[in-house]
């Protein structure tokens, strides 16, 4: 979808819902979904980490991995002071220390 600086035309496609727009750190990003129908083959999945690096997973890996994380309700959307306190000073907020600590009592 290309609007062409058509304000118009943009407006029109987030009323529709062709289009969303989130929010985050103070800037408003815009996107859509895409459904497409096909086969997948193959026997791995490449999947890229939040470090930026590849890690090759077999496909009935992916489905396991992915099956556990649509049933965890976690959710941590860091703030601007917490983004800051993960990204420079190296320290870990409390709500993401709970989370976590909460994510280990389940492993065990």
């Amino acid at each position: 979808m290309i609007f062409n600086n058509n304000e118009e035309a943009m407006k029109q496609a987030l009323d529709a819902g062709d289009v969303f727009a989130v929010r985050n750190m103070g800037n408003t990003y815009y996107g859509y979904r895409r459904v497409t129908a096909g086969m997948e083959t193959g026997k791995s999945t490449i999947t890229t980490l939040g470090n930026g690096d590849n890690m090759v997973i077999t496909n009935d890996q992916y489905d396991a991995l992915d099956e556990q994380w649509t049933a965890i309700d976690w959710d941590f959307t860091p703030t601007n002071a917490e983004h800051k306190m993960i990204s420079e000073m190296g320290k870990i907020p409390e709500k993401l220390e709970t989370l976590f600590l909460e994510a280990m009592r389940h492993l065990n």
